[in-house]
């Protein structure tokens, strides 16, 4: 080998030895960057699962930094924007009283309304008029049992509040408000399901499963079992009720009509035309054998009125009698003529009450069956002559509100009005009144009696009698989101949320 020869081979080796050294290089620079990307990604993944996010029937829905609020440790979701969500109409005021008051709202998915007001610790389903309408789900029509006008009442723990002019609900309370299935078993996942996307969801479960139940009810109340999991089916003319998630059955095909009472959570069964109730676990609290008809009177005392023949009575959740099946009437008809007491439940009055009837005369047990008043009054409530041509014509009055001083019922006998105050359980007024009326001015309400033809003004004779059971400082007030972050708290370990 010529000296030429070895330069060339010296430089062809090193060439050789570069190209080496440089695929070398690229290759540690490739995987050095692969690890840097997968570590971004692990870091980005462990990020995105620290952040909370909002799904509707699995679409991602960006929400604001005011859709969740926290009260007083307790999570609430801004009412309007979860009804843009929803689907719902939003309307600010009471529900039929035609008002702005900033502090009630209602909303309305047209099947049915629910009215809320903050400062509250409830709030009022009502059935819309929908007699002419073909009610749809996907492609399937459903029915709803209940007339229009029908209402149910739902207890809440905490208070739905106003916030910077904004009503919140306890977030806990969405699956009543709104009927929405809520999945939150991913961390910061929060997945809301449609109550028709559940319906539609378990008819195809049912049409592709090996399974004895042929149909699934589509009366809207039953429907509205399924956000909690439940789902009432059938076998030929007998119904029963399957867990939606898993299948297994809960209460079994033998009855002849099944209807869920969604504010008590509760089963009302129909067998050999009468009426029996069971949980939603699938326990018999009121056996179907006895009674002809059975409705939920109050859902946080968990008393029902039950019929048998005509007379009617009280039970508790128990089965256990709290009124003895006896009566007439439980409860006042007619209460639309206190127009100014605003009564919303002629049933159980001030919450606590149970007006009875028999043979024409009136008496009143508290929720647990004591007797208030014994069975021995003409009538409860006073009815006014109204003046058309005064300004301030006096007006009918059933009860006396707590803001008086008192829980007074207004009591009527063969002798003449009185006042009861339930709170205290004894007269303010005996019954020998000959009125006893309100009247309205500049949005003022004062109550009124009348004994041997003077009229007395009745806070005026409380005060001076010292007959007050129900003090000032003792009265509530609207709650307006003091102690308020934007923290989400047992959702997102105090992560604020915004625009994500």
């Amino acid at each position: 080998m010529n000296l030429e020869e070895s330069d060339a081979f010296v430089k062809e080796n090193e060439r050789t030895e570069r190209k080496r050294r440089t695929v070398l290089a690229s290759i540690v620079v490739c995987v050095i960057l692969a690890a840097l990307l997968f570590i971004l990604i692990v870091i980005i993944t462990i990020q995105d699962n620290k952040t909370l996010k909002v799904f509707l029937n699995d679409k991602q829905y960006k929400f604001s930094s005011t859709f969740f609020q926290t009260i007083d440790n307790e999570t609430y979701v801004n009412l309007e924007q979860l009804s843009i969500l929803f689907g719902y109409t939003f309307q600010k005021g009471e529900y039929k009283k035609y008002n702005e008051d900033p502090n009630s709202c209602y909303i309305s998915n047209g099947i049915e309304t629910v009215a809320i007001t903050a400062g509250t610790d409830h709030f009022i389903k009502y059935i819309n008029n929908i007699s002419e309408s073909k009610l749809l789900m996907g492609e399937q029509e459903i029915t709803v049992r209940n007339e229009a006008g029908y209402s149910e009442t739902f207890s809440l723990d905490n208070k739905i509040q106003l916030l910077n002019e904004s009503i919140y609900v306890p977030f806990e309370k969405l699956p009543e408000i709104f009927n929405t299935y809520i999945d939150m078993s991913k961390e910061n996942r929060i997945r809301l399901y449609t109550l028709e996307n559940r319906f539609l969801s378990m008819m195809q479960k049912l049409s592709q499963a090996n399974t004895k139940y042929t149909q699934l009810s589509g009366e809207y109340e039953n429907i509205k079992a399924l956000v909690y999991g439940l789902a009432v089916v059938g076998q030929g003319q007998e119904f029963g009720v399957i867990s939606s998630v898993n299948g297994k059955e809960i209460i079994g095909p033998k009855y002849s009509q099944m209807q869920f009472i969604q504010n008590a959570k509760e089963f009302l069964v129909n067998a050999e035309n009468t009426v029996g109730l069971i949980s939603k676990e699938g326990t018999t609290i009121i056996p179907p054998t006895e009674y002809d008809e059975i409705s939920l009177l109050d859902e946080k005392a968990g008393i029902y009125m039950v019929k048998k023949g005509k007379e009617y009575g009280v039970l508790n959740r128990k089965g256990e009698v709290v009124i003895y099946v006896e009566y007439d009437e439980i409860g006042l008809k007619d209460v639309e003529k206190y127009s100014a007491d605003e009564i919303k439940n002629g049933t159980i009055l001030f919450g606590t009450s149970i007006p009875v009837k028999k043979d024409s005369k009136y008496g009143l047990y508290s929720v647990d069956g004591k007797e208030i008043l014994a069975t021995e009054f003409t009538r409860f409530g006073y009815i006014a002559e109204k003046d058309k041509d005064s300004s301030e014509s006096e007006e009918s009055v059933l009860l006396i509100p707590e803001e008086v001083g008192i829980k007074g019922i207004v009591v009527g006998s063969n002798k003449g009005y009185g006042i009861y105050d339930i709170n205290a359980e004894n007269w303010i007024v005996s019954d020998v009144c000959t009125k006893i009326f309100s009247k309205t001015k500049l949005g003022k309400t004062n109550y009124y009696f009348e004994y041997n033809g003077v009229q007395m003004d009745l806070e005026d004779y409380l005060e001076q009698n010292d007959l007050k059971s129900i003090k000032d400082d003792e009265e509530s007030s609207i709650e307006t989101g003091t102690d308020v972050d934007n923290t989400i708290s047992d959702l997102v370990d105090n992560e604020i949320v915004n625009n994500l």
